[in-house]
């Protein structure tokens, strides 16, 4: 999947440099993308789960993107994933809206790149309340830090990213 997403960006940006194109492509191949395109594509009543599990999550639903693409690959072939993945996962509409999407992590990145700064340092605890799992996270820079709560490790960072990102702003 990434390979194919590659060459179409490849091609669609011919005057993007090498580090444009990895964020670009990183934002089509991420899990939240993914979850959103398993959403539109309504997996989730196609997917059967083991009787320990309660239900289907976000990371699952991502995961069925991947494996769909495969099952296309070794059903159609190459052709059939191009097709697939610039019909579905990243026609010109999907790629302008999940470029907009700002990754709150890649920036506060930067932001202690620019500075020579080691990178940021992230710390997430897993919460249990009942049968609902949620993550906290902390992130940690030189004389400053966040916290960030979400239902994935990823979205507790990404929100203490955020966080830091407003502080930053000061």
């Amino acid at each position: 999947m990434a390979y194919v997403i590659s060459d179409e960006l490849f091609h669609a940006f011919p005057q993007e440099k090498e580090h444009g194109l990895t964020r670009k492509r990183s934002v089509l191949t991420d899990r939240t993308y993914l979850m959103e395109v398993a959403k539109e594509l309504h997996l989730e009543t196609y997917l059967e789960v083991g009787m320990s599990v309660t239900k289907v999550t976000d990371g699952m639903m991502a995961d069925a993107v991947e494996a769909l693409i495969g099952a296309i690959y070794l059903d159609g072939g190459m052709g059939a994933v191009r097709g697939f993945v610039y019909g579905r996962l990243a026609p010109p509409t999907a790629m302008e809206q999940a470029f907009q999407r700002i990754d709150h992590i890649s920036k506060v990145k930067e932001w202690c790149d620019q500075r020579h700064l080691p990178s940021p340092n992230y710390t997430t605890l897993e919460m249990k309340v009942g049968n609902e799992q949620y993550f906290q996270a902390w992130l940690r820079l030189p004389e400053r830090s966040t916290s960030g709560q979400g239902r994935t490790k990823r979205e507790a960072k990404a929100q203490a990213a955020e966080r830091m990102l407003e502080h930053l702003k000061d």
